[in-house]
C-alpha cells in the first residue's frame, strides 16, 4: 500500500528529500543537538579553527569585524587546500581525488591593486587604482576584496580580468 503525505511547512524537508538521496550515496545521518561538542564535535572543531583563522587575520591585517563575511570563503578554501596531518591529504584531495582548479595565486589577507574601469566610456574620466585585502574566490569569475574607501571599509565583489 502506498500512501502520500501532503507536504506541510512544518515537515522537515529531511524527510522527504534525504532518505533516499543518503542511500543512493552511502550517507548515515545522526540527529543531535546542535552547537554542542559532544554531539557536533568533528563540526564544532572545524568551526572553531575557522573562527581562529579569521581573528587571526583580522587582528594581523588590524579590520573592523563587520568584515569578517567577506573573508569567509576565502578562510574556507584556504583550509580545503591545507593538507591535514593524520590523513596526509587536504581535504579537496581527499573528497574530489586532486586539488581544485580554482585555487588562486594569491591567499587570502594578501594585499592587491585593482583598476575599475566600469565607467570607461566617459570621455575625460581617468581609471581609478585603489589597494585592498583579498578576501576569496566567491565564483569562477569574482573575488572578494576589502578596501578602504574615504575612511571607510568596505567589501568590493570584482570581475578580474
Amino acid at each position: 500500500m502506498h500512501v502520500k503525505l501532503p507536504l506541510s511547512p512544518l515537515m522537515s524537508f529531511t524527510l522527504f528529500y534525504l532518505p533516499t538521496s543518503r542511500k543512493q550515496e552511502g550517507i548515515h545521518h545522526e540527529f543531535g543537538a546542535p552547537y554542542t561538542p559532544k554531539s557536533q564535535g568533528r563540526v564544532e572543531r572545524v568551526n572553531a579553527s575557522v573562527k581562529a583563522l579569521i581573528r587571526k587575520l583580522f587582528l594581523s591585517l588590524c579590520l573592523p569585524s563587520f568584515l569578517w563575511p567577506f573573508f569567509l570563503q576565502g578562510v574556507a578554501q584556504q583550509l580545503n587546500v591545507t593538507v591535514h596531518s593524520a590523513t596526509g591529504l587536504s581535504p579537496d584531495v581527499a573528497v574530489f581525488g586532486k586539488g581544485s582548479a580554482g585555487v588562486s595565486p594569491v591567499t587570502v589577507g594578501d594585499q592587491v591593486r585593482f583598476v575599475d574601469r566600469a565607467p570607461g566610456h566617459v570621455q575625460g574620466w581617468e581609471p581609478r587604482g585603489e589597494v585592498g585585502f583579498f578576501g576569496g574566490v566567491l565564483l569562477t569569475k569574482v573575488v572578494s576584496v576589502v578596501c578602504n574607501r574615504k575612511g571607510r571599509w568596505v567589501g568590493v565583489r570584482l570581475h578580474p580580468s
